[in-house]
């Protein structure tokens, strides 16, 4: 028999009640599984096909419930636990999406599927459990309910729904002045920062539609968060806490962006000052980018996640989901001890009652013997395990934290302020382990060796696929590395150096640390590169072949110093090669163009490459072309690029190894690719950014974050030179001329 016939014969032919009831047991075996991959690929993993992949796997289980709810209505057989199970199934469904924004669509889904297992219940229940199953049932259709209200109530919330409309009335181009003057404010004491921060609500309408910030009551800035100085808050919970409100405050800008709202040029030169305040910190590498991790996280939880919903009306809802899902525990807990009554045996039952541990023993081993109440066991203990897991994030969540400090600043009693901030930032930390700011990026490596026993190459396949209009390259990459103290020095290094008054950042590199060479090679790749794609791969190949240089030259041992730029190098290097290849909406050129280079790349390495075994073949082909030669410039130091792509990674190659130490190689190396990854962050496509935000997030997204504080959306390195423009064109900001407040 063909798989496809027994799959037919499976799900339609064996109509026996044998093979009924075994048909449905598998079937919900199996979909209990697809919800548990669900689960941890929705809260814990992220890669770059997640959504794509929960999509499908949601539409597969919707579908597969449908049909085991169908068998089960359909059975020419009654078995009473068939509506607890049902009831059971729908239940893991609402309880996967606790981490996704709650969608209408979804819960009304639910719902209906909720009368089908209340249909199935009046016919095929028991009469033992009704009071516990129908309180159960009672409340998962309360719980869809709420969810499809908390998220209207979300949306037309001042701090989050209409965040942006509110800001905009506040923080306009026709606000009060005097509450945005960059030259009184202070970024360390946040004195003039009159930022929203939370607790804003409406009184009364304006004109009976808009809104109007002499309404609102209970509001809570960030100014006001960060001169709270009370003995009864410990410092690292202070300190917490002014983060927390400063990134939150930051997101509510950045949404700003996103949604088009039109701020005051002020509030710009404000954030350049508070900006370049954290930039020129002795701790910037930790005190910027814990912020802007703050900031991206926060924009994402709104965009993409159930927290907005869940923090609807603050403590309050947040309280009542808790609430809803204790009290569903309780339920649970509750039928499964009614049905323990009935299937337990006599013998078994008076051993259970005497005995919690063996009560558990027993329902683990009917949970590997498949039997009738192991099914059951095992459906309930799971349902435990996802709300105690849904409860858990939320309470252990930074916007739980933001709320409770943005309560403790308005609350009168302080010993109940310093029992709940405590509880909130203490205790989950210890007792759950809950990590934060871990950015994941991915990593791509060009140069390969190809072997004769593979059909592909080791980390690349080169695969067209043909439609009328197009056609893409596809290549492996690894999604395991995490961005080091030494990568965000880098970055800071090339922040540091740059002019940030809200022009496009200088196509020059500023100031070398190294050299005047490390200008000249800087110089002579933007003069004959004209695209950044270009750009990407030939100082890729050029990083590549210089690492393998070094492997080779056993001789030479790099001190830590110069071992750190060697490791930033080539990790920027394998990571703006990542945003080329699966990231192209990232960078500042269209998707398309992007494309082409990649494909031209890989074509022309595939033909020069095709007989390399190894890495040491790749350096010498490449190396010794005869095609490579340097071309002099006008001075003896600069370098011109000329041949294909491969040819002038070679030739930039070839002259850093021959004029360039390793030492000071790497050094170059590293200066250059910490300010190349800064020079393709600034974007003006905001949706490209906030729509990868939902299956991770990116290292590029928060230095792009950080220039969309300061004004900043283009760098001159990828402008036409006959249309380059001096001024900045931000969409979004009004009087932007004025004089800022920068870095000195």
């Amino acid at each position: 028999m063909s798989p496809g016939a027994f799959i037919a014969y499976f799900l339609i032919k064996w109509n026996q009640e044998t093979y009924v009831f075994l048909r449905i047991r598998v079937i919900m075996g199996f979909l209990i599984f697809l919800y548990m991959v669900m689960f941890f690929l929705s809260g814990i993993f992220f890669f770059s096909t997640k959504r794509t992949i929960l999509s499908l796997l949601d539409a597969l289980s919707d579908a597969i419930l449908v049909y085991v709810i169908g068998a089960m209505q359909a059975a020419p057989f009654k078995n009473q636990l068939f509506p607890v199970w049902a009831l059971m199934l729908v239940s893991f469904r609402s309880s996967i999406n606790c981490l996704s924004s709650y969608g209408t669509y979804f819960e009304l889904r639910n719902a209906l599927k909720l009368l089908a297992v209340a249909y199935l219940n009046i016919t095929h229940g028991s009469k033992f459990w009704h009071a516990p199953f129908w309180l159960f049932w009672s409340l998962l259709a309360l719980k869809c309910f709420y969810r499809i209200l908390a998220r209207h109530v979300a949306s037309r919330s001042l701090w989050n729904g209409r965040s942006s409309e509110l800001l905009q009335e506040y923080m306009g181009a026709n606000g009060n002045e005097s509450s945005f003057n960059p030259g009184s404010c202070n970024p360390d004491t946040m004195e003039g920062y009159k930022y929203f921060v939370y607790g804003e609500s409406q009184q009364s309408k304006k004109n009976g539609h808009g809104l109007s910030v002499k309404d609102l009551r209970s509001q809570v800035t960030l100014d006001k968060i960060w001169q709270c100085d009370d003995s009864f808050l410990p410092s690292s919970i202070n300190m917490k806490g002014k983060d927390l409100s400063l990134a939150f405050a930051l997101y509510r800008l950045l949404r700003c962006r996103l949604e088009g709202a039109t701020l005051h040029a002020a509030t710009v030169h404000m954030n350049r000052k508070l900006v370049s305040k954290r930039i020129l910190s002795d701790n910037a590498g930790k005190e910027l980018f814990d912020i802007l991790e703050l900031d991206v996280e926060f924009l994402r939880d709104s965009l993409h996640t159930s927290y907005p919903m869940v923090f609807c009306r603050g403590l309050l809802s947040l309280s009542f989901t808790l609430l809803l899902s204790l009290v569903k525990v309780s339920m649970a807990s509750w039928l499964y001890a009614k049905i323990g009554k009935v299937y337990y045996p006599k013998s078994e039952l008076d051993k259970a009652r005497g005995s919690l541990t063996y009560s558990f023993r027993y329902a683990m081993h009917s949970v590997i013997s498949g039997t009738e109440l192991g099914i059951t066991a095992g459906a309930m203990y799971t349902i435990l395990m996802l709300e105690m897991f849904e409860m858990s994030r939320y309470f252990i969540s930074n916007w739980s934290k933001l709320i409770a400090i943005c309560h403790f600043v308005n609350a009168r009693n302080k010993w109940q302020k310093y029992v709940v901030m405590n509880i909130l930032f203490r205790f989950p930390a210890k007792i759950l382990g809950h990590r934060e700011g871990i950015i994941v990026t991915g990593q791509t490596v060009l140069l390969q060796p190809f072997s004769s026993r593979m059909s592909v190459w080791k980390m690349i396949y080169f695969n067209f696929k043909r439609n009328q209009n197009k056609s893409t390259v596809h290549l492996k990459v690894k999604r395991n590395s995490s961005v080091g103290k030494s990568e965000k020095a880098a970055v800071i290094r090339a922040l540091r150096s740059m002019d940030l008054e809200g022009h496009p950042l200088s196509r020059d590199l500023p100031s070398p640390r190294v050299s005047d060479r490390a200008e000249s090679y800087w110089l002579a790749c933007l003069e004959e590169l004209p695209r950044c794609s270009h750009v990407i791969l030939v100082w890729h190949i050029a990083t590549s072949l210089c690492a393998i240089n070094l492997a080779n030259d056993r001789r030479i041992n790099l001190t830590s110093k110069f071992q750190k730029a060697h490791d930033v190098a080539n990790f920027l290097s394998e990571y703006c090669m990542y945003l080329l290849i699966a990231k192209p909406k990232l960078l500042p050129e269209t998707i398309l163009m992007s494309k082409k280079t990649c494909q031209d790349a890989v074509q022309c390495a595939q033909e020069m490459l095709k007989d390399c075994r190894s890495y040491c073949d790749i350096y010498d082909k490449l190396m010794k072309e005869e095609q490579k030669a340097l071309v002099p410039g006008t001075h003896d130091d600069d370098v011109n690029l000329s041949g294909n792509i491969l040819q002038q990674g070679a030739l930039l190659a070839n002259a850093l190894i021959k004029k360039e130490d390793q030492a000071c190689l790497w050094e170059i190396l590293a200066e250059v690719w910490g300010h190349l990854i800064v020079h393709i962050a600034p974007s003006s496509n905001v949706e490209a950014h906030a729509k990868d935000l939902k299956s991770d997030t990116e290292f590029i997204t928060l230095i792009w974050a950080l220039f969309c504080h300061c004004g900043i959306e283009k760098s001159e390195l990828w402008q036409d030179k006959k249309g380059a423009k001096s001024g900045n064109d931000t969409p979004g900001l009004v009087n932007q001329s004025g004089p800022a407040s920068g870095m000195s």
